[in-house]
């Protein structure tokens, strides 16, 4: 069990030496703009909301 385990660990360790991992001036950039898009996507649901809830009472009484 203990080979399997260490195999597993080696394998690993090769796969993540394959990777190509982003600079940190990319991953600060990519990180911002998934920030500001939920930022904005979460402002123009909540002004959808706010609509719909205005007039749902606005017709409905």
């Amino acid at each position: 069990m203990f080979s399997k385990l260490s195999t597993f660990v080696s394998e690993v360790r090769v796969e993540f030496g394959k990777v190509s991992w982003p600079s940190r001036e990319s991953l600060i950039n990519s990180t911002n703009v998934v920030l500001l898009f939920s930022v904005g996507f979460a402002i123009v649901v909540g002004l959808f909301d706010l609509v719909v809830s205005f007039l749902r009472s606005v017709l409905l009484g």
